[in-house]
């Protein structure tokens, strides 16, 4: 994992951090509120902001990372993307 054991801030003051899939999809069930990015791309940067997730709509999470996959990530973003939750 490209952000292990760090906390970072992203927009509106909201610290985050980093986790891996099988915990992603465990919050998401939850209705924990996520983040996406995809794997190239920073996570503070100009261009794009982290995508939040959560269980509002009742959509699975294989379906929603599925569609943030397919238009945001590419060969030169990343192919995949990075789960952060917030920490508080």
């Amino acid at each position: 994992m490209r952000y292990k054991n760090e906390f970072i801030d992203i927009f509106n003051g909201v610290q985050v951090q980093q986790v891996n899939k099988t915990t992603a999809k465990k919050l998401y069930d939850q209705g924990k509120q996520l983040y996406l990015n995809a794997c190239n791309m920073r996570i503070n940067n100009a261009w794009q902001d982290p995508m939040p997730l959560d269980n509002a709509q009742g959509y699975s999470f294989n379906l929603m990372l599925s569609e943030y996959e397919y238009y945001n990530c590419c060969s030169e973003r990343g192919n995949y993307a990075n789960f952060f939750t917030p920490t508080s």
